[in-house]
């Protein structure tokens, strides 16, 4: 019975991949530095001319993009279908936990979700988006133009002349008044407060310093559980903007302004240490560094042999003067997918099931290749260039 179970689970697992493999039929390749796509037959879709890619599996995407005056581009990797856009710029903000990057077409911009079909209209030219506790920042600027005063009405002499005209007003330059929009982390996307500043400092609660009954600090062991996704809401926050600080609390109700000209970091933590009568860290319990690796005494320097699990991928250099790519199917059965006449510097990504190959000096390919068959996935027209030499065709 378990091993009806093992054989059921091995053939699923199987099917899953190879439906996964059915599914996607492009990949990205890149040769001297510039990225293309093909597809699985080896056909140039797109040819070489991008710098940057990402790929985006929860949409079967890829965004390829240059940062130029050239479109950025969205392939899918299905249909085949390509979306051009002026820019695609990734993000690191998240919204409910999904991540979300920035589309720009003219004097358009969106946010577009990476996991499924959402987009965000935004209504500003330029913006930038940060992640902090429980709410999304939006950090933008807006140009303030002085306005001028009304002209006074003109008086009438007895001599029935009229008075000089006045003299024309002399305005101020506008200036740039740097703004953070407070959003609600969700889909509406909605500004709860909007505060004029030029920075802002998180402040987290933190116990008060313990002591024994002859005034001695007391240390005790805490256990932390550290999360690099874990959401971290601040206590307070104080925003600045020149000498005005002003504080509020973590649902941004605002409790107290104050001034402090020239104050620095560890100032505004002290005032507001005593304002609101508080111990107050900057750091959250989520970001102190993690603790070191400790290696047992015990079992140190004793390793067991790994078990070797068939088939695998493999990539190496023969007698110095050929490198082979092939599949091990088991300890005594071998096949040779691919090789190259040279000794060369090489990558082998079995996880992304990736290659990397540098042919000259400081010329490198990257190609994917068939999780399965370990069919390479790159245009006959590149790998005739890099002396590529199929063995066995699949």
């Amino acid at each position: 019975m378990m091993h009806t179970k093992k054989s059921l689970l091995l053939l699923i697992c199987i099917a899953v991949t190879q439906f996964a493999q059915a599914q996607k039929k492009y990949y990205t390749f890149s040769i001297d530095d510039s990225i293309g796509i093909t597809d699985q037959l080896g056909n140039e879709i797109i040819p070489p001319s991008f710098k940057y890619s990402d790929d985006v599996p929860k949409k079967n995407e890829i965004h390829l993009k240059n940062y130029s005056d050239k479109p950025d581009v969205i392939f899918n990797t299905i249909t085949g279908k390509t979306t051009e856009y002026q820019h695609i710029y990734s993000t690191p903000l998240k919204i409910n936990g999904e991540l979300f990057v920035e589309l720009k077409q003219k004097n358009m911009r969106h946010l577009m979700s990476l996991e499924r079909d959402f987009q965000i209209k935004l209504t500003r030219r330029f913006s930038d988006f940060t992640n902090n506790g429980n709410y999304i920042f939006e950090k933008y600027s807006e140009t303030v133009y002085a306005k001028e005063k009304p002209t006074p009405p003109t008086k009438k002499t007895t001599s029935g002349v009229p008075p000089p005209p006045p003299s024309p007003q002399i305005l101020p330059p506008p200036t740039e008044v740097n703004y953070y929009g407070i959003i609600n982390n969700d889909e509406k996307f909605t500004t709860v407060k909007r505060i004029a500043a030029d920075f802002y400092l998180q402040l987290y609660k933190e116990p008060e310093v313990e002591k024994d009954e002859d005034g001695n600090v007391v240390h005790r062991l805490k256990i932390i559980t550290l999360d690099a996704n874990a959401i971290n809401p601040f206590d307070f926050i104080i925003f600045s903007k020149n000498k005005t600080h002003q504080i509020y609390d973590a649902k941004m109700k605002w409790i107290k302004t104050f001034t402090l000209a020239k104050a620095e970091k560890e100032d505004l933590i002290a005032y507001a240490k005593k304002a609101l009568n508080t111990n107050l860290s900057e750091y959250s319990k989520n970001s102190m560094p993690p603790a070191p690796m400790m290696v047992s005494s015990s079992n140190y320097g004793e390793q067991d042999e790994p078990e070797i699990i068939y088939p695998y991928f493999y990539l190496k250099t023969l007698n110095e003067s050929e490198t082979i790519f092939g599949l091990q199917k088991s300890k005594d059965s071998d096949q040779i997918i691919f090789k190259l006449d040279s000794q060369v510097a090489s990558k082998l990504d079995l996880k992304k099931h990736r290659i990397g190959l540098k042919y000259l000096e400081d010329k490198w390919v990257f190609f994917s290749f068939d999780p399965i068959t370990g069919a390479p996935f790159l245009p006959k027209a590149y790998s005739d260039k890099i002396g590529m030499q199929i063995i066995t065709k699949l």
